[in-house]
């Protein structure tokens, strides 16, 4: 029975050694992005265990064209982490200030709570300067860059991923994996991770090796889960890669790599990064798959149910109604109200110019669209459309990080990007 099922049985600890000093390890976008999330320590175990097997590392093109893509708005959204800590930590002090003439605390104690906020404040805003220096000097960026150099797949042709497109169609409606938790998603990004596999099938062909595939990605459509646990890579997928390339394949979690990495590489990981990565993959996971509804839920809260010309639906985008309700009805009132005083037209950033609007009216359009595609966090178009009713007020740094991305991407051309810098300035 395990030969024809082989999917369904674990391997003993001398199949998985073997499979340890001999596989190709292939790695994920979010494993590659997840290196500009953790902390300084865990960043230096996981490259170090990485390049154990430097000879043996390889990444699919899709995972390489994602990483670069989505880059630079992992580092704003770890810059927004920073201001978020800094805003609630002033709201906290301010209230015990508020307080301290009444019988709240001792001035004793005040006065060393005061001396830590300060210290907190100020390695708050030490680090969150140094994650939005990465977009200048990237010393991650350049060692991960040296470390896959000339190990990256090439592309599908456009005739292969035509082909790609119309078999991804079949297999979610089947429910096959990998991909198909992503259905929702438009076209073709729904098949990012569909092209990772077909491109780790044809890698295996050409090497004649088996793969290990390390992800971010714990859901359903990668792994076989029970109450909560995960028990291994899905068996379809080791069935199918099997069949395809006469290769073993097996996929680990990044905290299950880590671990692996101990046991097969003497790999010396710390216990305080095991429950650093541990921890940032439930909490990510619990994100992705608890307390969520489909953005088309919420489309009435925006659009009175109906889309917005310049801004198309995507029913992939997944935010908490209980948290954003309140917020996406102020958001939709302030935006209406700002478009009915400017008359400012939301197809001038299809059209890359800016129809007569200012470069303000330009940014609150830019950054309604960017909340549309869930690439804007909501605290962030409060502070634009702050902007837009108050000159007084400056916008977060990560907002900037998202106008150098979009402009280095081609969406902001030169001379609307010019006249924005001039009011960054104002």
């Amino acid at each position: 029975m395990k030969n024809l099922f082989p999917g369904h049985y674990k391997r003993s600890k001398a199949e998985f050694r073997e499979l340890w000093e001999s596989a190709i390890f292939a790695f994920d976008t979010n494993v590659l992005l997840d290196f500009f999330r953790y902390s300084d320590d865990t960043v230096e175990d996981l490259m170090a265990t990485i390049e154990k097997v430097k000879d043996r590392i390889w990444i699919p093109y899709q995972v390489a064209a994602e990483y670069h893509k989505l880059l630079y708005n992992i580092i704003g959204e770890q810059a927004g982490h920073y201001s978020t800590a800094i805003k609630d930590l002033s709201a906290l002090r301010a209230t015990l200030d508020a307080k301290r003439k009444h019988p709240f605390v001792s001035k004793e104690v005040y006065t060393k709570a005061d001396e830590t906020f300060k210290v907190l404040e100020k390695e708050l805003k030490e680090k969150q300067e140094k994650v939005i220096s990465l977009l200048n000097e990237n010393p991650i960026k350049d060692k991960l860059a040296i470390l896959f150099s000339d190990k990256i797949g090439e592309p599908f042709d456009e005739k292969s991923i035509s082909k790609l497109y119309t078999e991804g169609e079949l297999r979610y409606a089947k429910l096959i994996p990998p991909g198909y938790e992503d259905a929702k998603k438009p076209s073709p990004d729904k098949f990012g991770d569909l092209i990772i596999w077909k491109q780790l099938i044809k890698y295996a062909k050409e090497v004649d090796k088996a793969i290990i595939f390390i992800t971010g990605d714990t859901k359903d459509d990668w792994f076989l889960s029970q109450s909560g646990k995960i028990i291994g890579p899905r068996p379809e997928l080791l069935a199918e890669f099997v069949k395809e390339t006469n290769q073993t394949f097996y996929s680990y979690p990044t905290t299950a790599f880590l671990k692996s990495a101990n046991d097969f590489l003497s790999a010396g990981v710390k216990k305080a990064t095991l429950d650093e990565v541990k921890s940032f993959d439930e909490s990510s996971n619990k994100y992705r798959n608890e307390g969520n509804v489909y953005f088309e839920h919420l489309n009435p809260l925006f659009y009175d149910g109906n889309e917005t010309k310049g801004f198309p639906i995507n029913s992939s985008i997944r935010i908490s109604h209980s948290q954003l309700e309140e917020e996406a009805i102020k958001n939709k009132m302030r935006y209406l109200k700002f478009r009915h005083n400017t008359n400012s037209a939301s197809s001038s950033l299809n059209n890359k110019s800016f129809l007569g609007s200012s470069a303000k009216e330009y940014l609150v359009n830019f950054a309604y669209k960017k909340l549309h595609q869930n690439e804007l966090p909501i605290y962030i178009m409060d502070s634009v459309l702050e902007l837009a009713e108050n000159n007084s007020v400056s916008l977060p740094d990560e907002f900037w990080l998202i106008i150098y991305n979009a402009y280095y991407n081609g969406e902001i051309p030169p001379s609307v990007f010019d006249e924005i810098m001039l009011l960054k300035q104002q």
